[in-house]
């Protein structure tokens, strides 16, 4: 009886020691996998529509499952209260805008750009201010829109600066419009969004038999861009896009800012 005792014993021993070293090589693997992963790039243009978006929207109005609950609540007592994240965007028109001129501020290379003309560069403080001078010198005009919001960090934000037009006796939201998904992380915000550009614009009438009666306005998409972008501290980000221009032949320029205080 006394070596069977002695017997189970050492085998509890070796069976935790097994699950111990199986841990510890577990936890090692997920280490490892995780400082071998790839640095993310810091700009990724995604597809301005993203597949069941409007579904998953309508059924947010109705239901929202009691685990997110719980698991909002749970993350906030063990993780505390999450990051402020304040967002300001300006948003220009300027009838084109040279590479020499792009060069004098800084900005002769672009993080990211795409064949349709749209730009993308993470700016510093310097290159931010001297674009808000460039665009105050040149622009004929003041900023179209300079929208901002306060969100927080995994949550959902809106912005919109513009008016309602009735277009075909339905009124819509013409302006510009944006949407923000930040993450939080140490030393910069991943953040996720999109925000496009419309107006008004009249309609030519058309006159003859046959010829339905239009009309007199229709909503015309100027910009419109969706990506993720790692913004690290102290940066901003600024969207050029030199081929899609409005009607009065400005090209787009918005300038974003995100700060957070974690």
């Amino acid at each position: 009886m006394k070596y069977l005792s002695a017997a189970i014993s050492r085998f509890v021993s070796l069976r935790r020691r097994a699950v111990l070293f199986l841990l510890a090589l577990l936890v090692s693997g997920v280490m490892v996998g995780i400082a071998l992963l790839p640095t993310p790039p810091s700009v990724v243009i995604l597809p301005l529509t993203e597949k069941s978006s409007a579904l998953k929207a309508w059924l947010r109005q109705f239901w929202r499952p009691p685990v997110s609950i719980w698991a909002a609540r749970l993350r906030g007592y063990v993780l505390g209260p999450r990051a402020p994240v304040a967002l300001r965007a300006i948003v220009w028109g300027k009838n084109g805008i040279s590479a020499t001129e792009l060069a004098s501020l800084g900005l002769d290379t672009e993080t990211h750009v795409e064949t349709n003309g749209l730009g993308i560069w993470l700016v510093d403080e310097a290159q931010a201010k001297a674009l808000r001078g460039y665009y105050s010198r040149e622009a004929s005009t003041p900023p179209l829109f300079q929208p901002s919001v306060q969100t927080a960090d995994g949550v959902e934000s809106s912005i919109f600066s513009g008016s309602s037009v009735p277009i075909g006796g339905i009124p819509l939201s013409v302006g510009f419009s944006a949407n923000f998904l930040p993450r939080v992380h140490r030393g910069l915000i991943d953040l996720t969004m999109s925000m496009s550009q419309t107006e008004a614009i009249t309609n030519i009438p058309t006159v003859g038999a046959g010829h339905a009666r239009a009309s007199p306005l229709s909503m015309h998409t100027n910009f419109a861009v969706r990506a993720r972008i790692q913004i690290p501290k102290g940066k901003g980000v600024f969207v050029l896009s030199r081929q899609r221009q409005s009607d009065d032949g400005n090209t787009l320029g918005v300038l974003l800012s995100a700060f957070s205080q974690p």
